[in-house]
Formats: C-alpha cells, structure tokens, sequence
C-alpha cells in the first residue's frame, strides 16, 4: 500500500498545485468590477478540468491500493474514511 502510494504521490501533489493555480487565476476574473463572461466561463472549465484530474488520479490510486488489500482490510480502511471521493 505504501508503494502504491509514493508512486502516485509526485502526480497527485502535481496535479494538486495545477488545480490550485487555476483557482487562483479564477479569483480576479470573478472579483473584476467588469464582467468578462467568456474569460470567466473558460477560466471555470479548466478549474473543473484540473479538478476532475486530480480526482481521477486519486481514484486510480485507491484502485491500486483496494486491488492489494484482503477485504477486511479494504473494510477497515473504508471505515476510517478512505474511498474514491475521500480528500
């Protein structure tokens, strides 16, 4: 499990720092006195594209990790919070 999750840790804090950039590069577009709808909407869908990103990447990771524990491991770990839309 350990292994699984340093392989997927450089991607998962990379993909982490490409969604937060782009909700930083969101605030201002939304704080403008001046709308600028289509700036704005674009700016929305690569937020939502960096986040879906990212919660794929750690889907995967959990897949990984459910595909080397028995169940009642799984079970354990399910019970302390962990699953696929966990953060």
């Amino acid at each position: 499990m350990e292994e699984i999750f340093q392989q997927n840790r450089l991607k998962l804090i990379d993909l982490n720092a490409a969604l937060e950039k782009q909700e930083v590069t969101l605030e201002p577009l939304v704080a403008a006195e001046t709308l600028n709808e289509a700036k704005l909407t674009a700016q929305i869908d690569r937020v939502a594209q960096a986040r879906a990103e990212l919660e794929k990447s750690r889907g995967r990771m959990l897949v990984g990790i459910r595909k080397v524990l028995e169940p009642e491991q799984w079970r354990k770990l399910s019970e302390m919070g962990f699953s696929v839309t966990s953060r």
